[in-house]
């Protein structure tokens, strides 16, 4: 390996020299060849001084230009000036210059007005990995030319203006927490150009741009703040990969104090948030944290502008999983009669568990006659086929009288006999009782599922191009997203979830721990795919019956849905459960049948589950107030309709 390098390091060597001084390079390979330049010897000589001093005197240049390249000038906002060649970060707070002297002096980064080159321009610190500050020049940046009528306007190499983050306009409040506040934001563009941020008070802040993953700072500045906005501009532009998470970091320097946020609630930014720091630990704001963004605009450019079109047709996507009508009332504190409790006979074996049901006034015996077919059809799932004959390779025929399949036979005859004798003798099995909630379950989630589907699937004909129902093991996070990811490209998605829900998750299929659509494994994977544009998604309209839907009404705007409904509440603290299920069979008639807007199907079928189910829940409930806390309500565009 180290040859390799050492090759390596000596052709490159060679070819700088050549690019540097071609001439020499020539007449020393021809002297080592032994071979004398072509052309007259004095004539040679003249041409060969001549390029010497000239290529003397342009590295002499070069040289100067370098150095005089190299050289900075820094203005303090006392007024102050020095001039640098090179500066390195000692914290957050100082840097080292060195000067043109070559002297070393200290400097309050949060003095530091600008930094120019030697014409003048303005120059952008970055700091490295190892504290060295690189200064570099903004590029040209131009415009994407706007195309001709009915074409696609060309992209630059510069990109277009994309607007990253933007709450500037929303209603906003005062929270001061911290002299150390950040806000993180999804990229949508390649680059960052400019953070504008509200702040109130009179002081200094450094602006950090920070990778959310790597915590690696992009690019920094330090801010006069007037009690108003503050704005740091970035030469050149930050590198961003789209779909990133990405931390604006707003710390006060010099004067003591804490920074005075704006904060605004917005769904568009759901999956960004305001938090502060506090004992070396960032935090969020208490009781409503997930609705405060900071007051804030983040501006770039983008290579690619997304310019997904809706497709033409439409699919309705069902997340269905009911668990079954115990479970149901349990969850709803709905009252119940006790149920009776149902014996089982039970095997335990290394074979597996196996229970049936045992019929009244039924010994284990006769059970066990009973149920011979499956006890057999279990025996032969567990041994596997029996053997078969090979094939005569001259009569092409089975032989059954070959050797080796008349001892896998033998054996395999012998291992079924003994199975069977096991599992057909009374005394292997026990008799065991089970409260009926359980059998229950396992039947009325199937049966209601099955009816459901069957309701939808009627419903829905010839209003929709295709029907998606996510059920039983399908409905885990990863298949649902997958199952996005294909329906996307063609088709525009109306999402109905039929299942439990919780605090700002989705409960799908219960595997033994139950598998749930959370923020993390699915919403913001959705939303780095739109933007990235690996997920074309989009998502007209949003019928939830979960419970606590209101949680996640924000994470399904932030995927881009027009129209979300779900039950009152989007904190822990407010949110509501949804004890009327039964509406969503309501709804589909007023959606699909009649055409009606989402916000009126959704109240419309409300008012009908309410007439007969008010009657029944203040007799069979302990809860009060079931009714009223299972209205849904609309967030985002009530009055999309089904076409």
């Amino acid at each position: 390996m180290n040859r390799f390098f050492l090759t390596f390091a000596v052709v490159l060597g060679m070819f700088n020299l050549f690019q540097a001084h071609p001439l020499t390079l020539t007449a020393t390979v021809c002297a080592q060849e032994g071979r004398r330049p072509p052309g007259n010897r004095n004539q040679n000589r003249e041409q060969s001084t001549a390029e010497k001093e000239k290529t003397s005197e342009e590295a002499s240049e070069a040289s100067q230009k370098k150095k005089k390249d190299d050289v900075f000038t820094i203005h303090m906002s006392d007024g102050k000036s020095v001039t640098g060649t090179m500066i390195r970060q000692i914290n957050n707070r100082q840097w080292q210059l060195t000067t043109e002297k070559g002297d070393q002096m200290v400097l309050d980064r949060s003095k530091i007005k600008e930094i120019l080159d030697v014409n003048g321009q303005s120059l952008q610190p970055s700091v490295r990995n190892n504290g060295d500050i690189t200064l570099a020049r903004q590029p040209e940046v131009t415009e994407a030319p706007t195309g001709r009528r009915g074409q696609a306007a060309p992209t630059t190499s510069a990109g277009v203006s994309v607007t990253m983050y933007n709450t500037w306009s929303a209603a906003s409040k005062l929270a001061t927490k911290s002299r150390r506040v950040r806000q993180q934001f999804l990229a949508s563009g390649n680059s960052l150009e400019m953070v504008e941020v509200k702040l109130g008070g009179i002081y200094e802040v450094l602006i950090r741009v920070v990778d959310a993953t790597s915590q690696q700072e992009l690019g920094s500045q330090v801010v006069n703040n007037n009690a108003g906005t503050l704005q740091a501009t970035f030469t050149p532009s930050l590198p961003l990969v789209i779909g990133q998470g990405y931390f604006v970091e707003l710390e006060r320097t010099g004067s003591p104090g804490n920074i005075s946020a704006h904060i605004t609630n917005d769904e568009r930014f759901v999956f960004s948030q305001f938090q502060f720091q506090q004992n070396n630990d960032w935090k969020t704001l208490e009781g409503d944290a997930a609705q405060n963004d900071l007051v804030m605009r983040v501006r770039g450019r983008s290579t690619k502008k997304n310019t997904s079109q809706a497709p033409s047709q439409r699919a309705i996507f069902v997340l269905l999983e009911n668990n079954g009508i115990i479970s149901s009332l349990k969850e709803a504190k709905i009252n119940y009669p006790d149920l009776p409790n149902v014996p089982y006979i039970v095997y335990t074996g290394s074979e597996g568990d196996i229970e049936f049901k045992l019929e009244k006034n039924e010994s284990i015996a006769q059970a066990l006659l009973r149920v011979k077919t499956d006890l057999d059809a279990f025996v032969v799932n567990h041994l596997g086929d029996a053997p078969k004959p090979p094939i005569n390779s001259i009569t092409n025929t089975p032989n059954p009288l070959d050797p080796g399949f008349v001892s896998a036979s033998a054996t395999y005859a012998q291992k079924l006999t003994t199975l069977s004798n096991k599992l057909l003798s009374p005394s292997n099995w026990k008799i065991r009782t089970e409260s009926a909630d359980h059998f229950i379950d396992v039947i009325s989630d199937l049966v209601i599922e099955e009816f459901t589907k069957a309701k939808i699937l009627q419903k829905t004909q010839g209003k929709y191009q295709h029907v998606e129902v996510m059920e039983d093991s399908n409905f885990q996070a990863d298949k649902v997203l997958a199952k996005i990811k294909q329906l996307a490209p063609n088709y525009q998605l109306d999402i109905h979830v039929l299942s439990h829900g919780s605090v700002d998750i989705v409960v799908g299929h219960d595997t033994g721990g139950k598998e749930y659509l959370t923020r993390e494994n699915f919403f913001i994977p959705v939303q780095q795919g739109r933007l990235n544009g690996q997920i074309p998604l989009h998502v007209r309209s949003v019928y939830q019956c979960n419970c606590l839907g209101g949680t996640l009404k924000r994470e399904w705007q932030g995927i881009g849905a027009q129209a979300v409904n779900g039950t009152e509440g989007e904190l822990p603290s407010n949110a509501k459960l949804n004890y009327m299920p039964q509406q969503y069979l309501h709804f589909l008639t007023y959606w699909c049948d009649q055409n009606k807007t989402f916000k009126q199907a959704t109240d419309q079928s409300f008012d009908d589950a309410r007439n007969y189910s008010e009657g029944v829940y203040s007799v069979l409930s302990e809860k009060p107030g079931m009714v009223n806390d299972s209205k849904l309500t609309i967030s985002g565009n009530g009055n999309l309709k089904r076409n």
